[in-house]
C-alpha cells in the first residue's frame, strides 16, 4: 500500500485530479449530474398535440405510446373546446406557440390546409394512402402528399324509437327515403287544430334542427352532387350543376327536404314550434332522429327508459349505400419545425392498428382504416358504425361557419317563398364561388 506520508506534493496533486476525474465519470455515467444525463431522443422531440377528445380517455394512450417510443417522441396532449379550436390555433400559430399536432377535422382542409405540413409521397404513396383509409379520406389528399392522417370517423345516423314504431305498426325503421316519407305519415300525430303532438322526424326547417345542413348536404351528395369538388387549379363549385342528371339533383334534395316543415303536405311533421330536434327525440315525442353516432351514449344517458335502435341514414334507394360523417385526421403544424421527424412518428403511432383500434372504441366511434373495419364486430350499434365508414362521402368545406349561414338561407328562403329551389340552389352556389380561395 502506497504511504500518502511518502508522496510528494506533485504526487498528491496527482492523485487527487485523479480521483477526481474518476467521480466525475461515475457521476456523469449515473446521470446524477445536471446538464450531463443521458436523455432518450424522444425527449429531445417533445411534441405537443391539441384536440378535442376528453383527456381521461386519450391520457393513457398517450402515456403508453410514450412508454414504446422514449427513442422517438415525448407526447403531451392539450384538449381544446371544439367551438374555439380553430380560432386558438390560429391566435397560437401567429405568435409561435401554436402546437406541433393536431387532431384535424376534414371540413377543415380548405380553409387550414396551409397551416399543416403535408406528408409526402414518399412516406406513404397515393396508393397505400387509399388501400389504407376509407373513401372519405381522400378529402386529406393535397397535390404534396397527405395532409393528415385519418383516425376516427364520427357517422350520421338514424336514430329510432322502437316503441313508437311497432305503436305505429312498423317494424323496421326506413331503409329509403321513399319509405321515410311514408313511414312519416304514420308516425306524425297531430290534434284538431293541426297542432304537432308526436313528430316523425325534424327536417325541413334550420332554426331547431342542428345537423340540418349535414342532413341537406347527404341530400345533396345522394342524389348525386358532390357540391365541391377537386379542380386542376384548385377547387370548383358545382352545386347547381345538373352534372348529367335529369332533373337537376340540388333543386331536387332541396324540395325533399323541405316538404316536412310545410303544414300543406302529407309528410308535415316539424315546425320551428318545437323543441331542439335531440331534445324532442330524448323526449319520446320523435320517432326518428338524424344524429351522429357519437351521441349514443348522451341520448341513452338522459333518457335511460327510451328503446333506442339505430340504422343506417335512409337511401336514395336500394341500389346502392351513400352515408355522411365526420372524419378526423393528425395533422403537422408547419410551427413543428425541427420537431416535425418527431411529430410524423407520433402521428403514425396514434394512426397505428392498434392504437387507432383503440382510440375508436374508448371514443364510441368508427376507425377510419380499412382492415379495422373489416375486423367482424358483434355489438349492433358499433356493427352500423362500421358499415356508415365504409360508404361515407363528403365535401371540402371552404368555410365552415360561412356555408352554414349559406345553406340556412337558403332552405329559409325556400320554406318563406321568398325563392324556388332553383332559384335559392343558384344563389348559394355562388356565395359558396366566392368563399374559395
Amino acid at each position: 500500500m502506497i504511504s500518502l506520508n511518502n508522496l510528494s506534493v506533485f504526487q498528491m496533486v496527482i492523485l487527487g485530479l485523479f480521483i477526481a476525474v474518476l467521480l466525475f465519470g461515475v457521476l456523469v455515467f449515473a446521470g446524477i449530474l445536471p446538464g450531463f444525463r443521458q436523455e432518450p431522443v424522444g425527449v429531445a422531440g417533445k411534441i405537443v398535440w391539441w384536440g378535442t377528445w376528453d383527456e381521461p380517455i386519450i391520457q393513457p394512450l398517450v402515456a403508453r405510446l410514450n412508454t414504446e417510443n422514449l427513442d422517438k417522441f415525448s407526447l403531451t396532449y392539450v384538449v381544446k373546446p371544439a367551438a374555439t379550436l380553430e380560432a386558438e390555433l390560429t391566435e397560437a400559430l401567429a405568435v409561435g406557440s401554436g402546437p406541433d399536432l393536431v387532431s384535424l377535422p376534414s371540413s377543415w382542409v380548405i380553409a387550414d390546409g396551409n397551416k399543416f405540413v403535408p406528408m409526402p409521397t414518399e412516406v406513404m404513396s397515393p396508393r397505400q394512402f387509399e388501400d389504407s383509409f376509407i373513401n372519405l379520406a381522400a378529402v386529406y389528399q393535397v397535390p404534396d402528399g397527405v395532409l393528415a392522417s385519418p383516425i376516427t370517423f364520427d357517422p350520421l345516423v338514424l336514430y329510432y324509437n322502437k316503441d313508437l314504431l311497432a305503436r305505429a305498426g312498423l317494424s323496421r325503421p326506413p331503409a329509403t327515403w321513399t319509405q321515410f316519407k311514408l313511414d312519416a305519415e304514420v308516425l306524425t300525430r297531430r290534434d284538431e287544430r293541426d297542432n304537432i303532438l308526436q313528430s316523425a322526424a325534424a327536417l325541413g326547417l334550420f332554426s331547431n334542427i342542428t345537423h340540418a345542413k349535414d342532413i341537406l348536404s347527404l341530400l345533396f351528395i345522394q342524389a348525386g352532387n358532390p357540391i365541391v369538388t377537386a379542380a386542376t387549379n384548385g377547387w370548383a363549385v358545382v352545386l347547381k350543376e345538373d352534372l348529367g342528371i335529369k332533373p337537376p339533383p340540388s333543386p331536387r334534395a332541396v324540395e325533399f327536404f323541405v316538404q316536412f316543415a310545410d303544414p300543406a303536405s302529407r309528410t308535415y311533421s316539424w315546425n320551428r314550434s318545437l323543441p331542439e330536434a335531440a331534445d324532442n327525440f330524448v323526449a319520446g315525442r320523435s320517432a326518428l332522429y338524424l344524429g351522429y353516432g357519437s351521441e349514443w351514449a348522451d341520448l341513452t344517458a338522459r333518457n335511460p327508459h327510451l328503446s333506442l335502435g339505430v340504422a343506417l341514414v335512409p337511401q336514395r334507394d336500394e341500389t346502392g349505400t351513400v352515408t355522411a360523417g365526420r372524419l378526423t385526421g393528425l395533422a403537422i403544424t408547419r410551427q413543428a419545425g425541427g420537431r416535425a421527424t418527431a411529430a410524423f412518428a407520433a402521428a403514425s403511432a396514434l394512426s397505428s392498428p392498434a392504437a387507432a383500434g383503440e382510440l375508436a372504441r374508448q371514443l364510441g366511434l368508427a376507425p377510419a382504416r380499412r382492415d379495422l373495419l373489416a375486423e367482424r364486430v358483434t355489438d349492433p350499434v358499433r356493427t352500423i358504425f362500421y358499415r356508415s365508414a365504409v360508404s361515407a362521402r363528403g365535401w371540402p368545406d371552404p368555410a365552415p361557419a360561412a356555408t352554414t349561414e349559406i345553406f340556412r338561407r337558403l332552405i329559409e328562403g325556400v320554406v318563406a317563398g321568398r325563392a324556388t329551389a332553383e332559384q335559392a340552389v343558384a344563389r348559394a352556389h355562388q356565395e359558396l364561388v366566392e368563399l374559395l380561395p
